[in-house]
């Protein structure tokens, strides 16, 4: 049974998108048949960071419609990822027409993650099934913390289930106390932690490399949140390991 999964933030600028695509490579590279889905109709942005940007031409709003989503998707440059880009014009995205896109989809991919924009319509997420786990992204910033407090609160009351990825965390700043403590994180936004992923030129640099590299410390983190999501149980690191 494939499992579903989808990114959220309260705000932009979270890296929440590069959140997605991190945890793609990491659930291809254990094997599983991984389906991205760019939700953010009219600015889409995961073919730039996988690099396939130059070969689309079909989009979500074709697969929409069509009885084989595989048809439509994209095999990226990671063996065993594939992806939907966004249309490139809002409004063409429907709740029925999603919810069965899923049906569909089910049957094909292990791992479907859908990458949803930064704010606070949620119009679209109960389209998704039940068994769906939102993966709030947020960074120590108070400001992004208030905001993924907002988020949780609201997937709650719709009855979802939301996890908090911590993104772009530095040791040094965080001993320093120039950023919330990881405690001070989940108490403020609310939400159970799923994983931190550290801060790194690895990330920032993934639109022009399309990849990441495996015995670097951001990828790794991707793996462990991976696999904390196939319901394996991998203790969370010491920070300084992170």
């Amino acid at each position: 049974m494939s499992k579903i999964f989808a990114t959220t933030s309260g705000k932009g600028g979270v890296g929440k998108s590069s959140v997605a695509t991190g945890l793609g490579l990491a659930f291809a590279s254990l094997g599983n048949q991984v389906l991205l889905v760019d939700m953010d109709e009219g600015l889409r942005c995961l073919d730039l960071l996988l690099g396939v940007d130059g070969e689309v031409v079909l989009d979500l709003s074709d697969a929409l419609g069509t009885p084989n989503v595989s048809d439509i998707a994209y095999p990226c440059k990671t063996e065993g990822l594939y992806l939907l880009p966004s249309p490139s014009k809002y409004g063409l995205v429907t709740k029925e027409a999603l919810e069965e896109f899923c049906n569909k989809a089910k049957k094909i991919y292990d791992i479907i993650i859908f990458d949803f924009p930064a704010g606070i319509d949620f119009t679209l997420y109960e389209a998704l099934p039940k068994e769906t786990v939102f993966l709030c992204v947020a960074t120590p910033d108070p400001v992004s913390v208030r905001d993924a407090s907002f988020v949780g609160a609201k997937l709650f009351e719709l009855g979802l289930t939301a996890r908090l990825i911590i993104n772009r965390f530095n040791i040094k700043t965080h001993f320093k106390r120039k950023q919330k403590n990881i405690d001070g994180i989940i108490d403020a936004s609310s939400i159970r932690l799923l994983g931190i992923v550290p801060e790194s030129d690895e990330i920032n640099l993934l639109s022009l490399r399309h990849r990441l590299k495996k015995n670097k410390k951001p990828f790794k983190a991707f793996v462990r949140i991976a696999n904390r999501l196939l319901d394996k149980n991998i203790p969370l690191q010491k920070l300084k390991k992170i």
